[in-house]
């Protein structure tokens, strides 16, 4: 890959502004033909309680999933994750709900029992949206881990944020080359294109 790297340090308690990044969807590379359990636990490494009990629709592709053990993650494919949706509509695209039937018709159908059981795993890109407190809960974890975004949607969050989310604890890298500044509105600060792999931590001496 030969997207430009782009590290960024703050203190612990402006990670989740950060997550605002996320907001309208963001890439992983993972290994794909895997079901969406197998995806999210041991290759993202999300606990499975927190599926189990937090995350109350899935959808994979646009349709809403009720099994993610057998929901196959395939090259190209977006996983949206979201907690409790409000009222009928929220009930019904609920996973595993009782008004599921109501939207049967665009529901994903499993995979073969066979595909389970022996997939076949390669390696690609899925775009992942989280949406309400998934956001909030998730968002550092994704950005500890590393996302792909496009380079202007970062510059233009980075430089729209109010000073105070940048301090002393504030240090960027791009490319593991620190940047000689503490906030994206200084000069030097590189003009930045196409794809970013971006990862946001939080100062250890915070």
């Amino acid at each position: 890959p030969n997207e430009t790297r782009l590290d960024i340090t703050v203190s612990a308690s402006r990670v989740p502004r950060c997550s605002l990044m996320l907001q309208s969807g963001f890439q992983v590379r993972a290994q794909v033909g895997i079901s969406v359990r197998d995806l999210l636990c041991n290759q993202l490494e999300l606990p499975s309680g927190y599926l189990d009990s937090r995350i109350q629709s899935v959808f994979l592709d646009g349709r809403p999933v009720d099994d993610m053990d057998r929901a196959i993650v395939e090259d190209g494919s977006v996983l949206a994750l979201s907690g409790a949706l409000p009222g009928l509509v929220g009930a019904t695209m609920r996973r595993g709900g009782y008004y599921g039937c109501l939207r049967d018709s665009i529901t994903y159908r499993p995979a073969s029992a066979n595909l389970v059981a022996n997939p076949k795993s390669a390696a690609g890109t899925i775009t992942i949206k989280l949406f309400n407190l998934v956001l909030k809960d998730l968002g550092p974890h994704f950005l500890s881990r590393g996302v792909l975004l496009p380079a202007n949607a970062v510059e233009g969050f980075l430089r729209s944020q109010p000073g105070d989310i940048w301090d002393a604890n504030s240090r960027f890298r791009i490319n593991g080359e620190l940047l000689a500044v503490s906030s994206p509105a200084q000069h030097p600060w590189p003009r930045l294109a196409g794809t970013l792999l971006l990862r946001v931590t939080a100062d250890a001496d915070d």
